[in-house]
């Protein structure tokens, strides 16, 4: 008699322990399917958008395009970055752009900036640009300023008229800057 109470109470148990073990590989299994579903939700959410430090015209930015307006204020706040410095300020604003700049450009325009800052600390520098013409090819991600470079030295006042050209990057949602070079007006 107590043999069968004491298989029937060990059957009721193993019987709980089993409906346990299904409901808990349940519960596991439907939190698995939660997280392939949430993981790529929250990836997708996630944004970046950098703005210029004024933003004087309305832009647009999609998955897979920024309007020429989003690029005329981008690169007008990039082109001054580099080109409107001082001997103190050249570090930070380099910073600021490197911010910038996709991880696959990142060496080696870190290498010519850290070159130029240190030439417009050396030479006691400092530099304006006022841009007067931009110049946009959407499609490409080009953008051509067109604008009056200034650069003191000393007493010394030089002005030249130049056009620096920005070429942009768009990967999956953001905006980088790819170059920026400068050219003599002919």
């Amino acid at each position: 008699m107590i043999k069968g109470q004491y298989d029937s109470v060990l059957m009721q148990l193993l019987q709980a322990r089993n409906r346990l073990v299904v409901i808990l590989s349940g519960v596991v299994i439907v939190l698995f399917i939660l997280l392939l579903i949430l993981i790529p939700l929250a990836q997708k959410r996630e944004q970046i958008i950098v703005l210029p430090d004024v933003v004087t015209e309305p832009f647009t930015i999609s998955a897979k395009k920024v309007s020429a307006s989003y690029l005329r204020q981008m690169g007008d706040y990039y082109t001054r970055l580099v080109y409107s410095v001082t001997p103190e300020s050249v570090d930070a604003q380099i910073e600021t752009l490197l911010f910038h700049i996709p991880p696959q450009y990142a060496d080696e325009m870190k290498l010519e900036l850290v070159d130029y800052a240190d030439a417009i600390k050396q030479k006691n520098l400092m530099s304006t640009f006022y841009p007067i013409e931009f110049l946009v090819n959407e499609d490409k991600l080009l953008l051509d300023v067109v604008g009056d470079f200034i650069v003191f030295w000393g007493d010394e006042e030089v002005t030249s008229r130049k056009t620096l050209q920005v070429q942009f990057l768009y990967e999956r949602g953001r905006l980088w800057v790819q170059s920026i070079t400068i050219q003599d007006m002919a």
